[in-house]
């Protein structure tokens, strides 16, 4: 039968529609974080007929929606019994703001839910973060890395103001600058972590010195090891195998073992050249300042048209991306470059206007040799490795990829 808030609601106003709006569909997690881990049991996949939950999926059947809030009612088919069945459930989701929601099970309590496929909250992409502690929001900031994969990999890091707010609101549940600075005051990471990936040990953002043991699953469960007492630290949360987990990956599983070397930059048209404008599209292209490496500099060039967006990279093209919906560019850009330092590409994130498609990485080529800058990958979320490392490693192996056709 109806569970109480919903029966009031059905009993009082028809049904408007069947499916999910738009506004509340996407992936959602308990933080920036936790979105970039495995799947939590918070987890939450909205799209327009249905929900996808740790538990199983729930098929929705009616929707009804009052102000931000949408109450819907739906058949959940449970995973994992023996006797697979199906039984109706009834779920409330308010919109908190454009990426955040408050979903509820009808007999649970509301949890706060970030949306996975934007680093908005955070201030910056998932992947320029690293855990030093298993509580939401305890993260250092990435600063630079080099050498990742081999015997001198090294991983700078720094404990940020951005880092410290996202502790504050994930976990303390409390947005105030006394928050943010007592938490500045009292964290202490190192500066690096460093590791000889050829030998299996590494250190992590606690100052632990660790190495592989036996048994370890370069795509699953390590067998970590302490260092300095000779014991496996275990897979719990208590013994912070997530953030030794991390660690590991990011210096040794990230890049290739070639010593390629990824370097950072802010993406913000406002600091940007207008070389043209396109009165018929409102749109504009911006010059702005690239890569600057041993090699020389490439510029990056980005064109807006009809609500999308073009980058090229070392000079500009009149080519347009192809076949992309209304879109919108991450504000932090990755450089890709070999072990000699020489560009090989750049890496663009692309959200979308549509919140039912998950953002998805640009790999770029520069401009060289005659042949123009091209797109010669666009990467969706998931995989075994995960979405960063694989457009690192279609990066790090670009020569001899077609491009993409353009438009």
């Amino acid at each position: 039968m109806y569970r109480p808030f919903f029966l009031a609601l059905l009993c009082s106003t028809p049904l408007a529609a069947q499916t999910v709006p738009d506004g509340i569909t996407g992936t959602f997690d308990r933080s920036i974080e936790a979105c970039g881990q495995a799947p939590s049991m918070a987890r939450v996949t909205v799209s327009s007929g249905h929900l996808d939950l740790a538990y199983g999926r729930a098929e929705v059947e009616e929707v009804e929606r009052q102000g931000d809030a949408v109450f819907l009612r739906t058949t959940l088919r449970e995973e994992g019994q023996v006797e697979p069945r199906a039984i109706t459930e009834y779920y409330r989701i308010d919109a908190a703001d454009g990426d955040r929601i408050l979903f509820k099970r009808a007999e649970g309590e509301p949890v706060e839910l970030i949306r996975c496929n934007t680093g908005a909250s955070a201030g910056s992409d998932p992947a320029l973060r690293l855990l030093y502690g298993t509580r939401a929001g305890e993260t250092v900031t990435v600063v630079d890395r080099e050498g990742l994969g081999g015997a001198e990999a090294r991983i700078a890091i720094r404990h940020m103001r951005g880092d410290a707010a996202a502790y504050c609101r994930d976990y303390a549940r409390d947005e105030s600058e006394a928050c943010i600075d007592e938490v500045m005051a009292t964290v202490d990471v190192p500066d690096a972590i460093t590791a000889d990936c050829t030998q299996g040990q590494w250190t992590d953002p606690q100052g632990r010195r660790l190495r592989l043991g036996e048994g370890s699953d370069p795509n699953g469960t390590l067998n970590i090891v302490d260092r300095a007492t000779g014991r496996p630290i275990g897979d719990s949360f208590a013994a912070a195998y997530p953030v030794a987990e991390r660690a590991w990956r990011a210096l040794c599983q990230a890049e290739s073992a070639g010593g390629g070397r990824s370097s950072y930059a802010q993406l913000d048209l406002a600091d940007c050249t207008v070389i043209e404008t396109l009165s018929e599209s409102d749109g504009a292209t911006w010059q702005c300042d690239g890569w600057n490496g041993p090699d020389g500099t490439a510029d990056i060039f980005v064109t807006r048209g009809d609500g999308r967006y073009d980058v090229d990279l070392g000079a500009r093209d009149e080519a347009f991306v192809p076949g992309l919906p209304f879109n919108r560019l991450g504000e932090t850009v990755e450089f890709r470059a070999d072990a000699d330092g020489e560009l090989q590409a750049l890496i663009v994130r692309y959200r979308y206007d549509d919140a039912s498609r998950a953002s998805e990485l640009a790999v770029i080529r520069p401009a060289r040799d005659g042949a123009a800058s091209c797109y010669v990958a666009l990467v969706e979320p998931g995989g075994v490795t995960g979405q960063n490392e694989r457009a690192r490693e279609i990066a790090d192996t670009i020569d001899g990829r077609s491009c993409l056709p353009n438009t």
